[in-house]
């Protein structure tokens, strides 16, 4: 069985031991040749697990054993927002990482979002990451240090309100919601009060008529119980775009075979399916638990519509001036982004 990563035992074992993990790479008894130790932020259960699992076993399976894997999950070896750097210094051998929630950089990839055509599916979104990843050495520059296997989207945000429907622009007015990034500045331009909080505050903030909305997918319906404390979902789209998410450390990549490597390789876009397969399934159950609830979901005007994706375009060519002011491509990286998912939005509904 061969060692991958470069963190010495004596390093692993300690920190494995600070975090509660029993066993590790040295001490886990497998027949496969390579047994990948893989660290998530995220609890077992959670869709980007239940896809990671597939992942594995489909890799497992193509190997004919040779591959297997072993995950420490819900941040025993990993954090939410420094995961490349971790995974860089060698805490795992693979990992899920969340470079969108990086405090500092990766600046290329965290400004996407506002650019992607909103029709996309999230397995769309990923198929516009690749081809930016293949044109633009300045984003692959964000992952230094590790090797970028695999990509995933979620589905659009939308408005979620408690008492106050949103059918125009205008009734935006002085609504106080949460949001997140340049969506903050987006509603606020729009008239609303808009402000950054955990998720985790929203539940009670709306209970309490603290907030009188926020701004997030389906899923958080029933996963956050929205559902509950909400009477009205209006579908105006605030698009996440894709960014990478699964990666190896390059040194424990560069041990890896070539066959090996391919096999992992060429499943990427499977990774990303299944994400988009379990994240289907929980945005589903959410819109069956606000239905029992009550909650009424909107379709806005065609002219609602383009008024908002007219802003929301205003304000995100901003970002690409910062990106040219920092010596980034920030004009030809949105223009591209824009043709790319415009044009594969344009041919899936034809």
């Amino acid at each position: 069985m061969t060692n991958l990563t470069k963190m010495t035992r004596r390093a692993f074992a300690a920190l494995a031991m600070a975090a509660g993990v029993t066993s590790g790479l040295a001490t886990t008894a497998t027949a496969a040749d390579f047994n990948i130790r893989y660290a998530s932020p995220y609890p077992p259960n959670h869709v980007f697990s239940k896809a990671d699992l597939d992942y594995f076993a489909k890799v497992k399976e193509e190997s004919g054993g040779r591959v297997d894997f072993q995950p420490y999950w819900a941040r025993t070896l990993i954090s939410d927002r420094e995961g490349i750097e971790q995974l860089a210094s060698g805490v795992a051998d693979m990992a899920f990482i969340a470079p969108i929630y990086s405090r500092t950089g990766k600046d290329m990839t965290k400004s996407m979002s506002g650019w992607i055509d909103p029709r996309l599916t999230p397995v769309q979104k990923v198929e516009i990451w690749w081809k930016v990843w293949d044109k633009y050495p300045e984003i692959r520059k964000e992952y230094d240090g590790v090797h970028l296997i695999a990509a995933h989207a979620g589905e659009n945000m939308h408005i979620q309100t408690a008492d106050r429907a949103v059918r125009e622009i205008k009734d935006l007015d002085g609504l106080r919601l949460k949001a997140t990034g340049e969506s903050v500045t987006l509603l606020n331009e729009l008239g609303a009060a808009a402000v950054a909080m955990p998720m985790g505050e929203v539940y009670v903030g709306l209970q309490k008529g603290i907030l009188d909305g926020t701004v997030a997918p389906y899923e958080t319906l029933v996963g956050f119980k929205f559902g509950e404390v909400i009477k009205y979902y209006t579908k105006l789209p605030l698009p996440r775009s894709a960014y990478g998410s699964r990666a190896m450390d390059q040194e424990a990549w560069d041990k890896l075979p070539e066959d090996i490597q391919k096999i992992m390789t060429d499943n990427r876009m499977y990774w990303s399916e299944r994400v988009q397969h379990y994240s289907a399934i929980q945005d589903q159950a959410g819109i069956d638990f606000a239905n029992n609830e009550g909650v009424e979901f909107i379709e806005p005007d065609q002219a609602v519509y383009d008024t908002f994706i007219a802003k929301m375009d205003e304000i995100w060519a901003a970002r690409a001036d910062e990106l040219n002011e920092k010596g980034l491509p920030g004009t030809e990286y949105m223009n591209d982004v824009k043709a790319w998912s415009k044009e594969l939005a344009d041919n899936s509904s034809m």
